[in-house]
């Protein structure tokens, strides 16, 4: 039976599936192998994004004007994130309108500023970590495989 099975003239068109679906099966775990490298890219930079806006909101803690904390988790990124937004326009406003400004503590302010390189300043806090951030293109690229 089994003979007769695999020698009939059948089966050259089983064969042909048989290669049509080892084909389409090969295509398929590739693209599931980029969509797997695609999606822990995208869970690293949301963990990143995250670890910054937590890192953010504690920093700020203590210029919040309505005191109240929201605690960061999946559901409440957005939020803390519009609190951070909303404490650091209130600031902004607050510097803004002081009409006490000293123009030499203005000077002063900008040459400081104007001192400290990039370099110097990353050498003094090797703690501190850069985000590089994607160009979008990467993504438009693997979207269209």
């Amino acid at each position: 039976v089994e003979e007769i099975k695999y020698s009939g003239t059948g089966g050259g068109h089983r064969r042909k599936m048989v290669d049509d679906h080892e084909e389409n099966l090969a295509q398929s775990v590739a693209k599931l192998e980029r969509c797997r490298l695609r999606y822990e890219r995208l869970a690293k930079i949301l963990i990143d994004v995250k670890a910054g806006i937590n890192h953010l909101s504690d920093k700020l803690e203590s210029v919040q004007q309505d005191n109240k904390h929201i605690a960061m988790n999946d559901d409440t990124v957005v939020d803390v994130l519009v609190s951070c937004e909303n404490t650091l326009v209130t600031l902004l406003n607050k510097i803004n309108h002081e009409s006490d400004v000293d123009p030499s503590k203005l000077e002063l302010s900008k040459s400081l500023l104007a001192s400290f390189e990039d370099d110097e300043v990353v050498a003094s806090r090797p703690f501190n970590q850069r985000v590089s951030l994607p160009d979008g293109l990467e993504d438009l690229r693997t979207d269209s495989r």
